[in-house]
């Protein structure tokens, strides 16, 4: 078996924890594995090709007041079957709520056997109200897409179910062009639509070689195996670079300022982003 450690989320539970649904067989994980090449007794038929997906809860921190073991954090575990081999997987569900009390170094929300009234955030999800959504409860599977939910409702987070078991920082499936994708839109967004996250690239190049970094060491920074295509400054070309850097400035500037008239225009009424919760639509 090859084991790796991929990552860990620092516990905030107390090293000699006694609580009954934190200990033994209940033992929160708070490590990330992948594991290939399991260790199998017996053989696996070479035709089995397929996951078993299993959701848990991983507590990161103590309750506010009294613990429950549906109030912990949610833990995706896969084990996948190929070719008469087995791998496994785990990672933790990125959810909302997660990374919100990890900013805040404390449980913002009460637990089900708790008072909501405890809780120190003003929202939360919840039939209830003013609960933490840990995603822990159930995950299914539909189009090739492993969805994890939460028993008293709350958002649904997805992911690859046959990659990594890992989503962005609201649970979304990362795929290959999700960089380009975000990249599009704040591009869009600064009005400089006509550029592209790969355009980047050469710009790169550029500034190093107009540093004084070699070609060839240029072309492999950018993972050349050649550098034919990488073209050396000459002086003239230099000066081309700082009359672009010069015209750049100036369009930030003007991006700078529609910004701050824009909103000083506002009337008080609130822009809507991309981050603003409102516009999530995962369903409650």
């Amino acid at each position: 078996m090859d084991m790796t450690l991929v990552g860990t989320r620092a516990s905030a539970l107390p090293p000699d924890d006694d609580h009954p649904y934190r200990t033994g067989a209940w033992r929160p994980q708070q490590h990330e594995f992948d594991a290939a090449d399991l260790d199998v007794t017996g053989d696996l038929p070479a035709d089995l090709e397929g996951i078993y997906l299993r959701n848990t809860e991983n507590p990161v921190r103590p309750p506010i007041k009294r613990y429950h073991p549906f109030d912990g954090d949610g833990m995706i575990h896969a084990v996948s079957f190929r070719a008469g081999r087995a791998a496994y997987r785990n990672r933790f569900v990125r959810t909302d709520g997660l990374l919100a009390e990890e900013a805040a170094g404390q449980p913002l929300w009460a637990g089900i056997a708790e008072n909501p009234r405890l809780s120190r955030h003003p929202g939360g999800w919840g039939a209830r109200g003013r609960m933490k959504d840990a995603s822990s409860t159930d995950v299914v599977v539909h189009a090739g897409i492993a969805l994890s939910s939460f028993w008293q409702c709350g958002d649904v987070y997805q992911l690859d179910p046959r990659g990594p078991v890992s989503t962005d920082e609201i649970g979304r499936q990362l795929t290959p062009k999700a960089a380009t994708n975000a990249f599009g839109r704040l591009a869009r967004k600064a009005a400089i639509s006509t550029t592209s996250l790969h355009s980047t690239r050469h710009t790169a190049a550029t500034h190093l070689i107009a540093g004084g970094i070699e070609v060839t060491t240029t072309a492999a920074i950018l993972g050349h195996s050649t550098h034919g295509d990488i073209v050396d400054l000459q002086p003239r070309r230099r000066r081309q670079l700082d009359a672009a850097m010069d015209a750049l400035g100036e369009r930030l500037e003007q991006m700078r300022s529609r910004v701050v008239d824009a909103l000083e225009n506002s009337d008080g009424h609130r822009m809507a982003t991309a981050d603003d919760p409102a516009k999530k639509k995962s369903p409650r």
